[in-house]
Formats: structure tokens, sequence, C-alpha cells
């Protein structure tokens, strides 16, 4: 079947007997809310990779300036494909849209396009920038290949948004070429690009790209000298970006689909920008995946710190009491009449909780008299050293009636 922007006269004149400008059929407003939800997890995911470069790790490097820059077009995308499905007509069929929005909806699919493009190869030239700082112990030849890649991204970026400027000339029969009376009086007065083979040919030039980015990480951590299990973790953290390969293809085929299937492209492309938005925003999403991975670490180890010194706030017994309750409770329930065992699991627990407290004990900054004691209180030292003497001996009594209760 064929398809594309240029309709012939039978299909218009089908399109016209059936034109409803008034109540027309519309898509729902799905795809708007997802270009929401992903914008903010997009400004959310930078905003803590930066954090953790800049005050956690501290190793902020021009891939986080490039992932900041990519939010500008990123931004542009989206609210271009809010108002393209929201305003301008992407949500109805073809017939059903007047001239004048119909330009308006051409207008506002070439940002989509320009924005769509700066922001997929601003994020792979941020990885490929942070495979870079990885490559201090591989060969040359492996830098050469990643600036290379870089180099070829950025043409291809450069490329295409020249392409999309000077491809029609005058710039402005990109969008006026869709009204059937000017493309025919204007035969010969202007020239377009073929649209459908353009946006094939760009497509896949991305998915190869995308592909490359991909490989390059896996071979990276192949020769690197670590164990397994890290060159796992790493593979797998990047491995995801094979995602990014599989919306790529996806979205190449609705391409293919709408450009050369159907003359209804407004209507049929909703698969695509689907597909553009889900690819441009995971992709910075997956690109801070590292940073993000430290970040959680980080954050998981400072909450298990924190909570092991609100366990031991209290310095003067309260929490070894508790924790004597709760040892003798847990050996309670579980007694099953061996009593060697149990008399064993009793001394551990206790002798930890002891062991953690004395050592806490020993280091009380307030009966230290070297400086005057606190609030300038002196401290007797015969006197601190009978207190903690008292101390342990109070606590090893308790241990023998402990382990008299348990025998009886």
């Amino acid at each position: 079947m064929a398809g594309g922007i240029h309709p012939p006269p039978e299909v218009i004149a089908e399109w016209a007997a059936k034109a409803n400008y008034v109540n027309p059929e519309t898509r729902g407003g799905g795809i708007v809310a997802m270009e929401i939800v992903l914008l903010i997890a997009c400004f959310l995911v930078v905003a803590l990779r930066i954090y953790t470069r800049i005050f956690q790790s501290r190793t902020y490097g021009w891939d986080d300036t490039v992932i900041i820059f990519n939010l500008i077009p990123l931004t542009g995308m989206a609210v271009s494909l809010c108002l393209a499905l929201s305003k301008y007509g992407w949500n109805r069929h073809a017939w059903d849209i007047p001239l004048d929005m119909l330009y308006s909806a051409r207008k506002v699919g070439f940002c989509v396009q320009i924005f769509y493009l700066l922001s997929t190869v601003a994020t792979k030239i941020s990885i490929l920038l942070f495979y870079r700082r990885l490559t201090s112990r591989v060969s040359t030849a492996y830098l050469w290949v990643i600036y290379g890649s870089i180099a070829f991204v950025a043409s291809f970026a450069m490329a295409g948004v020249i392409t999309m400027f000077v491809g029609c000339r005058p710039l402005s029969a990109y969008w006026l070429q869709v009204n059937p009376l000017w493309f025919s009086a204007n035969q010969g007065k202007f020239f377009c690009y073929n649209e459908g083979v353009y946006i094939v040919i760009a497509a896949s030039i991305s998915m190869v790209t995308d592909f490359v980015v991909c490989v390059l990480p896996l071979c990276l951590f192949l020769k690197i000298q670590i164990h397994w299990k890290q060159k796992l973790a790493l593979t797998a953290i990047f491995g995801v970006g094979f995602f990014l390969c599989i919306c790529g293809i996806l979205r190449m085929v609705k391409i293919v689909r709408t450009y050369y299937g159907t003359f209804d492209i407004t209507w049929s492309s909703e698969p695509v920008w689907v597909w553009t938005g889900i690819e441009a925003h995971m992709a910075v999403v997956l690109a801070s995946l590292p940073a993000l991975n430290h970040f959680v670490r980080k954050s998981w180890n400072d909450s298990s710190l924190s909570s092991r010194l609100r366990y031991f706030t209290d310095r003067h017994g309260s929490r070894f009491s508790s924790g004597y309750k709760r040892t003798q409770s847990k050996s309670n329930s579980e007694w099953d009449g061996n009593t060697q065992r149990e008399l064993a699991n009793d001394k551990q627990g206790i002798h930890v909780v002891q062991e953690v407290h004395l050592e806490e004990f020993l280091r009380d900054k307030s009966y230290d008299d070297r400086s005057g004691g606190r609030n300038g209180v002196n401290i007797d030292e015969e006197a601190m050293k009978k207190d903690r003497r008292a101390w342990l001996d109070e606590t090893t009594s308790d241990d023998d009636s402990i382990r008299r209760h348990r025998l009886k």
C-alpha cells in the first residue's frame, strides 16, 4: 500500500466526504501524560547524578556537563510533543484537521525531530565521555575508537540538523506542501527532500550508533583485571543500554509503516511518538545509572551507620538492659532442652553486648579529666577507675546470675 504526505486526488476526495472539524475522533492524552512523567523523572535522575558526582564521589566531569545540556533539547522535545498531540492535530485523522492547524502540526513536528536528534546525540556523547574516564589502562586504539565514535555521532547530529533546515527551499515549503492546492500550483518553484527516505536513513544510523555505544563498554570490561562478579555487575549496568537498541528498532518499524503504509500520517504516527519519547528519556536515565548506583550504595551505608549510632546513644547502660532482655526473651523462646548449647548462645550474645558497651564506656569523654572535664568540672581519676571496676563487677555478676537462672 502506498503512503506519504502527498495523497492522490481520489484519497483527497474521499477525505473531503468524511471530514469532521466540529467533534472529530481523537486519541486520549496517554502520550502527553507519559511525556510529563518521563521528563520529571529525567530531571530528578540528573539532579541526583550531579549531586552524587559533586558531593559524594567528587568526580564531576564533561559527561555530566553534556547530560545537563541535554535537558534543554529533551525539554523542547517533550513540550513540542505535548503541543502536537493536544493542540495541533497529531491526535486526529488527517481528514479531520483544518488546513491552518495542519500547517501548525507540520511546524511542531519539525521541532520534535530537531530536538529528538539533539537530545539523543547529546546522551550518546555523554556516555562515550564516561567511557573515556574508564580507559586509563586500556590501549590507545580503544581510546581512538571512543574519540572516533564521538566525532561520528556529533557529525551525524550536525548533518541531520543542516538537512532539516536546508532540505526544503524555501523552508516554508516544509509545511506548505501538505496543502494539495499549493503543492499543485507551485510545482517546480520549490524543492523538498523525500521526507520518508530521510527519516528512515536517520533512524537507521541512530540504531547503529545505539548498538556501538552498547558494545563498547562490554569490550572494555572484558579486559579490566577485576573479579568476575564485578565484571558481571558492570556488564549488567551498561547492558541495559540494549533496551535503547530495542526502542530504536521498534521506532524504525513504526516509521516505515507510517510513511509507506498510509496517507493518514497524523493518526498512524502515535506509536512513533511513543517510542520516540521513551527512547530519548530512558537514554538519559540509563546514562546516569553508574552515578545512581554509587548514590544508592552511599545512601545505604550512611543509613546503616546512622542506625548503629542511634542504637548506642545511651551510654549509661539502658541499652545494655534492653539488649539483655531481648537476648533472654529470645533464649527462652528457643529453648530446646540442650543446656550446653543454649548456655553457649546466651554467653555469646551477652558477651557481644557487654563488649560493645564496655568500649563505649571506656571511651566516654565526659569522664576524661585531662582537659579539666566538661563544663569546667574536674573528675577524680581514682574515683573514675573505681566506678569502672564496679561497673565491670556488676555486669559479671549479672552474667553469673543468668547462667544460674538458665541451669535451673
